[in-house]
C-alpha cells in the first residue's frame, strides 16, 4: 500500500497457473469473512482492501463445489498480507495414483464420502496459505 491508506491493510491473493489445470475454470472467488470480494484469476494477483482486525479467508472455485481451507488473519493498518491459492494436487494425487484396484477403489470411495458429509463440498480441494 506503501502509506497511502493508513485506515486499511491490503491482502493480494495470487493463483498458481499450472497449465495442465486450463479446463477447471478460468475464475475462482474471494470471501473476506464470509462477504464475497472478489476473482482471483489464473495466474494473476488480486488486490483488495481490508478494514484492521481478525478476518478469515476462504477461496471457492466459481462453481461452488471446492473450497479452500478458511485462513484466519489480524489485519493491521497500512501492511500488505500476500496469500496464494493452488489446486490441492495431493488430494487428487491419491485418487489416480497407481494401486491395485481394491485399494483405488477404497479411495475413490473414501473421497466420496468425506465430500458427502461436507454437505457436497471439496473442502480443502484448494490450498490457501501465506507467503
Amino acid at each position: 500500500m506503501n502509506g497511502s491508506n493508513e485506515n486499511h491493510a491490503e491482502l493480494e491473493v495470487t493463483r498458481r497457473r499450472r497449465f495442465y489445470l486450463g479446463a477447471l475454470g478460468p475464475r475462482w472467488v474471494v470471501f473476506l469473512d464470509g462477504v464475497w470480494i472478489g476473482n482471483a484469476p489464473r495466474g494473476k494477483t488480486a488486490r483488495f482492501s481490508a478494514t484492521p482486525g481478525t478476518h478469515k479467508v476462504t477461496v471457492w472455485a466459481r462453481g461452488g463445489g471446492t473450497c479452500s481451507n478458511d485462513l484466519e488473519l489480524e489485519f493491521q493498518a497500512g501492511k500488505t498480507y500476500r496469500l496464494t491459492c493452488d489446486v490441492n494436487v495431493d488430494r487428487w494425487r491419491s485418487l489416480f495414483a497407481r494401486q491395485g484396484p481394491i485399494s483405488r477403489m477404497q479411495n475413490q470411495v473414501g473421497t466420496v464420502v468425506r465430500i458427502a458429509q461436507d454437505g457436497w463440498i471439496n473442502k480443502g480441494g484448494i490450498v490457501l496459505t501465506e507467503i
